[in-house]
């Protein structure tokens, strides 16, 4: 009965027992299999380290023997490249893997070439910024290897040769600098491929060709600087396709031919600078339509027909250059309409009629300059509401009658030129205390020198030659030991030299023939 009566507690023993030992089992398999993983794993990521060390000595290995080829000078300058740790050197900065992603030596006074730094050893370089030292040389074609180079910038060394197509082929990259090199050759059109480019500054080089028709393709550049080049042909309409365009610079080559009518259709130019070329034709009537714009250069070329009136709309200009073209016509009074500006050239044109009065609306302009036209009548009264004006250029041209007591109101002027006119009357500069030049030559006026022509003390430059002024000497002019240079022959005026003028430490010129002066004038 007993042994009956224990057989459920053995069974319920054995049980317990299989359980334990089953237990024991999967726990040594899954600490084997963590094991066995682990002694997997481990040489992978040890693998891993060791790619990562590699890949940082070859590229401290190749900046090192870069910077030995450099001028001696150059590497005191990079003092800091030693080791085998790049990220700790001078313009340099990396990722979290160790590996370089920016380059930056501006202004460090680097004297040598490119030759031997083999860019290819660079996979995760983003940036190179070797602006303002004096590398020489060519731009080496296996730069092409920098694929995630977003910015390249060379400007302001001592570059040669040709730009290499194959910075073409940097499809990351969206600021291009190589202003103020040496480079020579063509544009090359693969640059009109790099649809992601921004900033593309090629100016100040010696660049030939016309300007690659493909740079229509960069919709997303802001601004593109050619100027100061030889480049030559026509500006291609193309470039009116690039609405995100700000900045346009094409000055100072030798583009021919007229301005697109495409160009209006860049509804975000701010400034657009085509001076000192050889563009001819109207100026379009389509540029009227850049609201954006600020800055209009189109000086020093060979614009006929006369100003049109659409440029009355760009209400934001604030510099208009127009000289020394040979625009006819009248100087528009839609002009009167832009009270941003503050600069306004029109000079050595063929320009006729009346200044408009309407240029008085101006309140903002510093510098007028209309002088060497055609232009006849009145000067108008109401320029004397320029308060913020300091040069005011109106000479060579036709313009008669009194000069307008209003100019007094100019305190700011400094240049004030009248010379070559018909204007006659007295002149009241009471308060031009800041007037440091006074050309009134070769006109007609018949009263007294301006009493107060010297007041503020800074005047440099004085000449009245031939006209018939009479009287004496101003005192403020006797006592005015800023003069510089000071003509006066041609005239009725009187008294004794002796008398009348002072001490001039800075005297570099003085004429007075042709007066009725008497005395001598002192040497002290």
């Amino acid at each position: 009965m007993t042994s009956l009566s224990n057989k459920p507690l053995f069974n319920q023993f054995i049980s317990s027992l299989v359980f334990f030992l089953l237990v024991v089992v999967i726990l040594d398999f899954v600490c084997s299999s963590t094991a066995s993983v682990s002694s997997v794993t481990s040489p992978f990521v040890h693998t891993n380290n060791k790619v990562k060390v590699a890949e940082e000595r070859k590229e401290a290995k190749t900046l090192l023997k870069w910077k030995t080829n450099l001028h001696s000078k150059s590497q005191s300058f990079l003092s800091s490249w030693a080791g085998s740790n790049p990220c700790n050197w001078v313009g340099i900065n990396c990722d979290k893997s160790g590996s370089i992603t920016h380059l930056n030596l501006s202004s460090h006074s680097l004297k040598g070439t490119l030759h031997n730094l083999s860019f290819q050893s660079f996979p995760n370089l983003l940036s190179v910024d070797l602006s303002y030292n004096s590398l020489f040389g060519t731009i080496p074609t296996n730069i092409v290897h920098l694929s995630k180079l977003s910015v390249l910038n060379l400007s302001y060394n001592q570059f040669t040769r040709i730009i290499p197509s194959e910075i073409g082929q940097l499809t990351s990259l969206h600021t291009f600098y190589l202003a103020a090199n040496h480079m020579s050759g063509l544009i090359p059109p693969e640059l009109g491929g790099l649809t992601p480019l921004r900033e593309l500054d090629l100016s100040s080089n010696n660049l030939i060709g016309v300007i690659p028709t493909s740079l229509g393709n960069l919709g997303n550049i802001t601004t593109l600087y050619l100027y100061w080049n030889q480049l030559f042909g026509s500006i291609p309409q193309e470039l009116g396709m690039i609405s995100s365009l700000t900045g346009l610079e094409l000055s100072r080559n030798n583009l021919t031919s007229t301005i697109p009518v495409s160009l209006g259709n860049i509804s975000n130019l701010t400034t657009l600078y085509l001076h000192a070329n050889q563009l001819s034709g109207s100026i379009p009537q389509e540029l009227g339509k850049l609201s954006s714009l600020t800055d209009l250069e189109l000086s020093r070329n060979n614009f006929i027909g006369t100003i049109p009136a659409s440029l009355g709309n760009i209400s934001n200009l604030t510099t208009l250059y127009l000289h020394v073209n040979q625009l006819s016509g009248s100087i528009l009074q839609e002009l009167g309409m832009l009270s941003s500006m503050t600069d306004l050239a029109l000079y050595t044109n063929s320009l006729t009629r009346v200044i408009p009065a309407s240029l008085g609306n101006l309140s903002n302009l510093i510098t007028l300059y209309p002088y060497q036209n055609r232009l006849s009548g009145s000067i108008p009264q109401e320029l004397g509401m320029l308060s913020s004006l300091t040069g005011l250029d109106l000479s060579r041209n036709s313009l008669t009658n009194t000069i307008p007591t209003s100019l007094e109101n100019l305190t700011k002027l400094t240049y004030l030129y009248l010379a070559s006119n018909k204007l006659s009357g007295p002149l009241e500069i009471n308060n031009l205390t800041q007037l440091k030049s006074l050309q009134l030559s070769y006109n007609q006026c018949t009263s007294r020198l301006p009493e107060n022509v010297c007041r503020g003390g800074l005047l440099e430059n004085f000449t009245t030659s031939d006209n018939h002024f009479i009287g004496s000497i101003p005192k403020s002019l006797k006592n005015c030991t800023s003069i510089f240079r000071v003509w006066l022959e041609g005239n009725q005026l009187t008294g004794n030299i002796g008398d009348n003028f002072g001490a001039y430490p800075h005297l570099d010129y003085m004429e007075l023939s042709y007066n009725k002066f008497s005395g001598e004038l002192s040497t002290n």
